[in-house]
């Protein structure tokens, strides 16, 4: 009797093992479950930086599912203004948090950034905003360079 007990026990034991085993997998890693992903990127960002009300930078930036982007930017500085834009293709690694673009058609008065190459880091990332930053990212300092926030947007224009 004492044998059938223990043997019922052990049993119960390695199937509640098995159990625990099995439901531990990595089903909660999938990137479908992943709030950064990369379909969120797809849309158009709206950038907005005044230092006052006569320094202005703007920055439409429309990001497309086939991996394309246009960035258009609108610079004021008193009665000095510009407006450029670009054309190129991107990649986001999910994994490294990273948002490389590579520029391939410009407007003619920066044709010197064609075949250029950014390389952002992707601080966050929803439905809404879209923050990036360049430089080197320092716990103490945060970042060293610069950091933008995206808000998305129905703009297709500057």
């Amino acid at each position: 009797m004492k044998n059938k007990s223990f043997m019922h026990l052990t049993l119960l034991m390695m199937v509640m093992l098995i159990i625990s085993f099995v439901s531990c997998g990595d089903d909660d890693d999938k990137k479908e479950d992943n709030p950064q992903n990369a379909n969120l990127l797809v849309g158009n960002w709206y950038y907005l930086y005044e230092w006052d009300e006569d320094v202005k930078n703007e920055i439409l930036l429309i990001y497309d599912s086939n991996g394309t982007f246009t960035w258009e930017e609108y610079n004021q500085d008193g009665d000095w203004t510009s407006h450029d834009n670009y054309k190129g293709n991107y990649v986001y690694d999910e994994d490294e948090e990273r948002l490389i673009m590579t520029f391939t058609r410009t407007s003619d008065s920066n044709a010197y950034a064609r075949g250029q190459v950014l390389e952002f880091n992707v601080i966050s990332l929803n439905s809404k905003k879209l923050v990036i930053g360049e430089g080197e990212y320092d716990e103490r300092w945060k970042w060293e360079d610069y950091a933008y926030t995206f808000s998305k947007t129905t703009k297709s224009s500057l």
